[in-house]
């Protein structure tokens, strides 16, 4: 897929959201520093670059494709939240 092989594979290659980035990577440290796992709901309008943050933020704890669950917008509604939120063992707010 294009997206795929333009796609930022690290930190310093990912351009904008400073701010966010910011967040993310402190978020991050703090569940590395502690131990605990950790679950990012990344939330925007279509192309602003979430998927690229999610997938950031999994490599640099480690995670593989098969610990990340995408829910697309057009499929996202009450019951597939309820529906991933079991499956990671977390109540939504």
């Amino acid at each position: 897929m294009f997206s795929d092989e333009f796609r930022p594979a690290n930190w310093a290659d990912y351009v904008g959201h400073a701010d966010i980035v910011t967040r993310i990577r402190a978020i991050l440290d703090r569940a590395k520093a502690k131990g605990s796992p950790t679950v990012l709901w990344i939330g925007g309008p279509s192309g602003t670059g979430k998927t690229t943050l999610a997938m950031l933020a999994a490599a640099d704890v480690g995670a593989t494709e098969w610990s990340i669950d995408e829910l697309d917008g057009d499929r996202c509604n009450v019951v597939a939240v309820q529906e991933l939120a079991a499956s990671i063992h977390i109540t939504p707010l």
